[in-house]
This record gives C-alpha cells, structure tokens and sequence, in this order.
C-alpha cells in the first residue's frame, strides 16, 4: 500500500485489503492534540508491505464460550495491527462451537453458534481485512463427536450392531470418513474466504484402534501393512494423507499441527503441500522434508491464561520468526536466513472471552512489527511508547466507553475494601448504558440502565457498558471490568522469574521486584474466580491467594503478613503446592517448605500466644500453580484455613509489639512422627524399575496419599526396605494406591541378614478394595533388619502401586 499526506490524503493498494492496511497506518500517524481537538497528520509518503504473509493469531473457540461480539473486537484489533488471519479452534474433546448444516448433532447446545452467526461474524472480518481459519481437531481432541456420534466416529460390534466410543476419532470407520468430507464442504461454505482449512492432527494415540472390528478391513482395504502388523502409526498417517486430498479437492489448502513429525512408511508418504504449523519438536526436519511452515512455537507464542502461561512483550520484542523454542528448552532452535517461513502464529489455548483482549493489546503490536518488518524498531522502549499511542486509539475505536474509578487500593489489582465510585465517559456521542453484575456473562443492551451520574458500588461487582447511538445500534464494543471487594490481609512483592528448570526456591533477595500491592483474605467468590479460568479445580478450602491481576508467567511472590495465635499449645501447619515450591516462614524461620505437585508438608510446634510477623514466598513453576496452607489447632482434630489466624492490614500490631520464636525453637515434621515410623526415609531396594517421577523412594517418604509412592509393572514385584539395624517389631502398615475398585494381593517377609527370609502377612487370596486408611497389620513380635513386600497382583491392570510402607517398633505401646 502507498500513503500520500499533503494538502489531501491518499491511500492506495493493490488490493482491498492493502487498503486497509494503509488506513491502519494512517489511523496510527494522528494526533488528536491540535487547537479545538482538530486532528493532525503528518506530511509523510510511505509506501509498505510485510516480510511475512501469514500473520496469524488463534483463538480457542472450543473449551470456552466466546460470544460473537467479543470475537468481533478481537478481529477489529487484529486489524488495526494488520493481522490478516484468525485461526478458530472450533473443536475440542468438550465442545464443539461450530453448527454444521450436515451433522448437527455435533454442536454443543448453548454453546455453539449457529450458521448463520459464524457468517455474519466471516463477513464482518472479511470487511476489515481479517481472514478467519476454521479448525476441526481430528482425529484426537474429539471425544464430544465420539460420544455424541458413536456410530460414526466410534466402532460398531458386528455382532449386536452396537456403537461405542473410542476416545479418538476412528480413523477405519468409512462412515465416519465420508461425515468429515460433508464437514469439509459445510467448513468451505461458511468460511469461504479462507484459503485454508485447518485439520488438527495433534496429540493422536492410534495404537487404540488396532482391536477393533473397522481396522484390520480398512487397513487392508488402503494396503497398509504396516499398520496390519500393530504400527498403528501407518493409519494415522494415512489419516492425514486422505484429510489433505479431501481439503485440496474444494480449493483449499490444508493446515496441521506437527505431531506427525515427517514420518512415512512405504505405503504413505504425505505430500509437502500440507502446510506445518510448528508447535513443538524441531522445525528442521520438515523445513528439510519441504514442508511449509508457520512458527507456533511455545515461546513466546503460547498463551494459556489457565496456566499462567502469556509471554510479556518485551519477549516477543525481541523474538525472530525463525526462533522456536519450548517452555523445556533453555536454548532455540534458530533457522538460517534462507529457510523458507510462511510467517508465525500466537495460540491462545483455554482463555475466558475476557482474558484476550487484555493480554493481546500489549503483545499483538509486538508480535506485528516483528512479522512486518523483522528488522523494524530501534529499542524495545521506543516501541512501548508508539504501542502506547496506538493503543489510546484502539482504546476510543474498539472500547468507547472508559470508567474513571475512585477508591482502589491499587489501580493495577482493582481491588477495593470499602467503597468505589466509578464515572462513565464516550469518545463519541451516543447514550452509555450499563449492568451491574456478580458473574462475567453478562452486558448490556439497547433497555439497559442509561448512565447519567457515576455509579457507587460496596461489594464485588462486573461493570458492562456500550455505547449506543440515536437508534439503538452499538457503537464499539463492550467495556467490561471487574472490581473486587476484598479484606486486605497481605502486602506482596511480585519478582523476577527464577532461572528456568530449576526445582528450588530462589534467592528472593537476589530477584528484581516488578510490582508490589496488597492481597486480600481469600473468599469464596475470589476462589470462584480462581476456578472459573482453570480445568484443574483448586481446594477452595484453605486456598491463598498467589494470583495477580494481568501478569502471567514463572514468577515468584512474596507475601508478608501477621498471623495471631490465640493460646499456647502445639500447633499443625499443612503446606501444599501446585507445581511451584513454597515456603511459609514465621519471623525469620522457615516453618514448612513445599515443593512439587500435591505433596501435603506438615509440621508441628509449641508456640506461644500472641501476634507473629509471617511471611509466604511461593514460585510458580509450571500449570496450575496454587498454594494451600491450613493449620490445626491444640486439642483440634480438623485442619482449618491458615487464614482464619490471620491479622488483616487494618488491624496489623506494630512491629516492636510482634513477638519472636526461641533461638532454640524448631518445628518437627509431623507426617515424619506418625507412630515412630521405623521404614521412614530408609534406604529401599526394588526388584524392577520405576514410571517417571513415581520412584522407590517415594514409599519411604511419609506421604501416604496417590499423590506420592512407588509404580512399576508389570506384577510380580517386590519392594525391599533397609531399617538399617535389626529391631523388634510387631506391625506393619502398607498403603496401595486407592480408588474405591481396585485390590491387591501381596505377602510380606522379614529378614535379618536379607537372605533368609521369615513370611509374616499373607494377602495371596484379599479381594477388599484398597482403602485412603491403608492395611495394618499385627503380628508377633519379630526381629528384623529388613522388610520386604512382595506385589502379586492388581484388579485393575498389571501395574504395582505402594504408596507407603510403614514399620513399627514393637515397644511402642
């Protein structure tokens, strides 16, 4: 496109989308600065085109629900930065958002749009130059087709006719086969203006399939004998191949994710027409094969809100199309100068309608000037200050109406603890009108309550407004904010990340702090809204809150604040954590630290009443991060919220009144008290190997839930602990992995020497479901040094589970 500023405008292009491009650009050279308000533009002549023809970003239409009007501020975004494609992930294993004219039965009720919106919704993108890319993930992420339409997608017994799902879309079902071409068609209808079609092929386990009554005919029928000798590989291969014909028979082209990886056998090679988004693995094998390819890598254009997971802008600044890197990867994989790249794509996984805009206005002009002009820009604080002008645009364009808020305790947390007044303004005329709301899902209309004073609102509370013109039609879209009535309980420090794929804390003094504010008490609207974003629900219960508005990413949080312990006596602490590590300290002592998925730390010791100061570093490390701490008080039996000890802000004691711990005081690990547990953190041997992190030292470890121990298959195994000197011993206490259904059978021996053995349980014929409580087991007093138990067998597959191993003095009583 060309801009000519002189005594007139002039935009020209080669095309109308070029067009308007070049209205974007001119839209982003005005200044509203000048006398009356008048608009100045600059005496410039550009004439411009992008490096990079596919500029994309993906939205997961699927897992949430989207409304067409924000879809619609999103395409106007990605307009106003000249991104000339959105990618519609449509489908997923829990619904399906689009509505096909041949198999409606496949949409979700009140999920799904209908035909005619998804229309509307191409046509209003088409008008700004935004093409949308549909996508049907098939043949995994497809568990809501299977199950709606078995006998389609699933597998049918020969015998009784019966349909059944398979997990994954059957890839030897003909039927099923011959549905997706019907959905092709209906794709091709309604997304007309797309050149692509996007078909999944990502996270596909076809080994599955092999059993079933469609796959030995289907394989012979198409000569795959790779796949008729158990390498069921060959038929997802197959897949992909036939998919790509059925999408280049109407005119399109086809895009996949990368999993298949570039592999082939004799029978299937699938062409390099196929266009290669690369969202993990190295890109150099298909750039080698010759496939096209689109940069999707992990960092930094993933972003996944449920799992903290949106790289800032200052790391897509600094990005090259040609980086790719995942989260595990300390160094990228970087392409030469004259690889061939059709450009790069964000992927925005799992998001709340709510989550894109904010994250994308910072990172989408980032993201442009990179694919634009890769070698574009000067400084990365050159560019905040253009984004931030283009931005005050986009602003006035997309959202009309903006709130002044009085009454914050921190502007950046929205977060108040006594009252709000909040003041609606328009950049254009027209009549503001708004809701007032508990939940997000909610906006005005052309009846809602007209603004004419500011609006007063005590408690937690959704703001929606639009603006409307003379005859009722929106002008922009809908400016929603969420303001939240909280119990200020802690001043926080937000801080640099830790170096990446460490497992311990970080030196918090060594870490640059990027914001400080206040956290709340944790209530149950706030964990509400904790799980409304997230698939992996938190425990409410004994929750504290780690989670600041607007930032994402590993990062660590320090929480200082005062905890008030009512009465002397022994106290419990339990520390829990996601995948990051924490650590609760009382004063300067580290009460309990956890670190890894689920395991549940708890110590005990005597305190003192009175007021302490604490404080809560924790580090996020991958998804779901969260942090769980509750406390048990003396003579209690039940564990309570930590927080409900807890001095809030107002009432904080001041700090020459706070009490200290001993020199001399120590907390004692209680799980490592239980019954003077002789087997704990002993020395164990194994008979066979180990899966992944569940290893033999975990049945030692004083953990007694599914959470932590030790699997291996196939049974027969045994598990061999070293108590490290002989000992009297009368019980012993054995926990299996547990879920209501399953049983095991095993035997259990002792030794002193660990060649001779003495049999003192006998499980061989148990058929009693394992219990949360585990098996305790009394005998006559025995001398030991070692303790062996022997797993036979398991109901539910060939796999031996211990969670825990405990063994007991015999003078214990």
């Amino acid at each position: 496109y060309k801009i000519s500023v002189d005594q007139s405008v002039q935009i020209t292009g080669s095309n109308y989308r070029a067009v308007l491009w070049g209205v974007s650009t001119f839209i982003q050279l005005l200044d509203t600065s000048g006398p009356n308000k008048n608009l100045i533009a600059p005496r410039v002549e550009i004439v411009d085109s992008p490096d990079y023809e596919f500029r994309s970003v993906m939205i997961d239409v699927a897992r949430r629900h989207h409304p067409i009007q924000t879809l619609k501020e999103t395409i106007e975004l990605m307009w106003l930065y000249k991104i000339n494609y959105v990618h519609l992930h449509l489908s997923d294993n829990r619904h399906t958002a689009f509505t096909s004219k041949s198999l409606p039965k496949l949409a979700t009720p009140g999920f799904a749009h209908s035909i005619e919106q998804w229309k509307e919704l191409v046509k209003f993108a088409d008008e700004r130059g935004v093409t949308l890319i549909p996508e049907m993930d098939v043949p995994g992420h497809s568990a809501n087709w299977v199950g709606r339409m078995p006998e389609l997608f699933g597998s049918t017994d020969p015998e009784t006719g019966k349909h059944r799902s398979v997990g994954i879309v059957n890839m030897a079902n003909e039927k099923g086969l011959e549905a997706l071409e019907s959905l092709v068609d209906d794709l091709c209808d309604v997304f007309a203006s797309s050149p692509y079609i996007h078909v999944g092929t990502d996270e596909v386990g076809a080994g599955s399939l092999i059993g079933l009554p469609e796959y030995r005919p289907y394989c012979e029928k198409h000569g795959l004998t790779e796949a008729l000798k158990g390498q069921a590989h060959e038929l997802f291969l197959h897949f992909i191949q036939r998919m790509n014909e059925v999408v280049r028979q109407r005119g399109k082209q086809a895009i996949s994710w990368n999993d298949f990886r570039g592999a082939s056998t004799k029978n299937v090679q699938i062409p390099t027409n196929l266009v290669q988004m690369i969202w993990t693995g190295s890109p150099v094998t298909m750039v080698e094969k010759g496939y096209p390819i689109i940069n999707c890598c992990w960092l930094p254009l993933y972003m996944v809100p449920p799992q903290q997971r949106a790289p800032e802008d200052f790391r897509i600044y600094d990005w090259n199309v040609r980086q790719f890197q995942s989260w595990h990867e300390k160094q990228p994989t970087v392409l030469s100068k004259d690889t061939p790249i059709m450009g790069a794509q964000v992927c925005f996984w799992e998001q709340r309608y709510n989550e894109v805009m904010p994250i994308l206005r910072t990172r989408v002009p980032a993201f442009s000037e990179r694919l634009w002009h890769q070698n574009a820009g000067r400084s990365f604080e050159d560019f905040v200050g253009r984004r931030d002008h283009t931005d005050a645009i986009v602003q006035k364009i997309i959202y009309p109406v903006t709130l002044t808020v009085t009454g914050l305790l921190d502007e950046q947390d929205v977060c108040f603890d006594d009252t709000l007044k909040i003041t609606l303004q328009s950049s254009f005329p027209g009549t503001i009108r708004y809701t007032l709301h508990n939940e997000w899902e909610h906006f005005p209309d052309s009846e809602s309550t007209a603004y004419d004073n500011p609006i007063k609102i005590d408690r937690t509370t959704t703001v929606s407004a639009q603006l409307y013109d003379p005859n009722g039609q929106p002008i922009g879209g809908v400016t929603q904010h969420r303001f939240r009535k909280m119990i200020p309980a802690y001043k926080y420090r937000w801080l640099d990340p830790p170096s990446p794929g460490t497992t311990e804390m970080p030196n918090f003094e060594d870490l640059n702090v990027i914001r400080e504010g206040v956290i709340g008490l944790m209530d149950t609207d706030r964990a509400k809204q904790i799980n409304r974003s997230r698939f992996a629900q938190v425990q409410p219960i004994g929750l504290v809150d780690t989670f600041v508005h607007n930032l994402y990413n590993p990062r660590n949080i320090e929480l200082n604040g005062q905890i008030r312990i009512p009465s002397d006596g022994n106290y419990e602490f339990a520390v829990k954590t996601g995948h990051g590590a924490s650590e609760f300290l009382i004063g300067d002592r580290l009460v309990a630290k956890a670190i890894g998925k689920g395991k549940n730390f708890k110590v005990v010791g005597e305190l003192k009443a009175g007021v302490y100061p604490i404080k809560i570093r924790h580090s996020f490390r991958q998804s779901y991060n969260d942090l769980n701490i509750q406390v048990k008080q003396p003579g209690e039996t039940d564990l309570i919220p930590y927080e409900q000890l807890l001095v809030t802000l107002p009432d904080w004691v001041e700090p020459a009144r706070l009490k200290t711990l001993p020199v001399d005081f120590k907390f004692m690990n209680s799980d490592k008290l239980i019954n003077a547990n002789l087997a704990l953190d002993k020395p164990v041997t194994v008979s066979g190997g180990s899966q992944g992190s569940h290893v033999p030292e975990n049945a030692v470890d004083g953990i007694i839930g599914n959470a932590s121990g030790w699997h291996s298959d196939p049974y027969p195994q045994w598990l061999k602990v070293d108590l490290q000197k002989p000992t009297l011993i009368d019980a012993i206490k054995l926990y299996t992995y547990h879920d209501g259904r399953r049983y095991y059978q095993y035997t259990i021996e002792t030794s002193i020497d660990g060649k001779t053995w003495k049999p003192i349980v006998n499980m061989t014929k148990n058929v009693e479901p394992s219990k949360r409580q585990g098996d305790e087991h009394n005998f006559a007093p025995v001398k030991a040094r070692f303790v062996k138990v022997n797993m036979l067998n398991n109901s539910a597959n060939p796999g031996v589970h211990i969670n825990e191993l405990m063994v007991f003095e015999a003078k214990r009583k």
